[in-house]
């Protein structure tokens, strides 16, 4: 391995994809000119088609268009573009990365880009989750940029009885690190967390802001269009420190894992992820207003490590659960369905509801 892959490793936030199979396509140029630094511009842009990429970033000099990607280079620098589309064919959107070096003077030529692009940047507020995952050497990641516009209406959790807002927020606003969800499938627990990631969305400039009052940093407050989640369902992946220490060190602001049943149980029985996921959640390093949610199909939090679900560390174990009859009747007013099917178990799942799908559910009984 050469000695510009190394130092592309060592880069906290670079993309391993784009450093293992794109950049190995420019590494003469990228050693030649000693780009050892880098930089994750957290502006999203936004233009119209790939004629538009071109006119638009071409300008900042000689762009190369490859079967991986396009790039420019620049003086003492490459700019890196990264394209994402959504599902609505409303555009492309560009997130940008710089390697750059020591002559290359970053605040200036940042601050010329964030004016020359003005035009373009986005206007929605985007989600970007860091969806990680192990490879046979390493852990890669892609990002996923999504435009969160999911609607949760409080009758979907009734259980939450000060309302979902106000709870998320409260969440937010507390010391604790952790939030679990514990409850059967189709109780609507990754709904929940989407709608939570809309919230906190919406809430950046307050996430941002330093618990001891001091002022922002200038980076940090940058651009508060994007919010940061780190994501992933891979076993391999939480048992790497690698995966906890690049959350702890990055931006992101919120870490997600889903359906980690077999991971939660006690220590005692030979769980090394559980020092991992303490270490994370209220280790020796502070995590600064960083949060972790945590869903799992258990049916109690029994089999927990007790560790994680002290007070100071986790801040609630949500029970999701079915809806009575009464409750989905509810729900499916309030989405102006018709819920007239009755289940002998009196569960009704939120997707059942949802989608108006409900089943008759007959119950069978032998020897009668």
């Amino acid at each position: 391995m050469s000695k510009i892959q190394h130092i592309i490793q060592r880069v906290n936030g670079l993309r391993e994809s784009v450093g293992h199979y794109f950049l190995f396509n420019l590494e003469k140029y990228v050693e030649d000119n000693n780009l050892k630094y880098y930089k994750d511009l957290k502006t999203l842009y936004k233009v119209k088609n790939l004629e538009q990429i071109e006119e638009v970033f071409g300008r900042f000099g000689k762009m190369i268009n490859t079967p991986l990607g396009a790039y420019v280079e620049i003086d003492n620098g490459i700019l890196l573009i990264d394209v994402s589309v959504d599902d609505s064919d409303s555009g492309l959107y560009v997130h940008l990365e710089l390697f750059f070096n020591k002559e290359f003077d970053l605040k200036e030529r940042e601050t010329f880009l964030i004016k020359e692009l003005a035009a373009y940047e986005c206007k929605e507020t985007i989600t970007r989750v860091l969806w990680q995952f192990k490879t046979k050497d390493y852990i890669d990641s892609v990002s996923l940029y999504e435009i969160n516009n999911t609607v949760v209406h409080r009758e979907a959790y009734p259980y939450i009885e000060e309302g979902l807002d106000n709870y998320i927020q409260k969440f937010m606003d507390s010391d604790e690190t952790v939030l679990i969800m514990i409850g059967p499938a189709g109780t609507g627990k990754t709904k929940l967390i989407k709608y939570i990631m809309k919230y906190m969305s919406s809430k950046m400039e307050q996430i941002s802001k330093p618990a001891n009052g001091d002022s922002y940093d200038t980076d940090d407050n940058f651009n508060r269009k994007i919010f940061s989640v780190t994501y992933s369902t891979s076993q391999e992946t939480y048992n790497d420190d690698e995966f906890f220490i690049d959350f702890v060190r990055s931006d992101n602001k919120l870490l997600i894992l889903e359906d980690i049943d077999y991971n939660l149980r006690a220590r005692t029985d030979g769980n090394t992820f559980m020092h991992k996921l303490l270490n994370a959640s209220d280790g020796i390093v502070e995590l600064k207003r960083k949060k972790i949610i945590i869903t799992t199909n258990l049916e109690n939090e029994q089999k927990t490590d007790s560790a994680l679900l002290r007070p100071g560390r986790t801040f609630d174990v949500l029970k999701t659960r079915h809806l009575s009859e009464d409750e989905a009747k509810k729900l499916a007013e309030k989405l102006g369905k018709q819920l007239s099917v009755h289940k002998t178990t009196n569960k009704y799942s939120l997707a059942e509801i949802y989608t108006s799908k409900v089943e008759k559910v007959y119950s069978m009984s032998f020897g009668s």
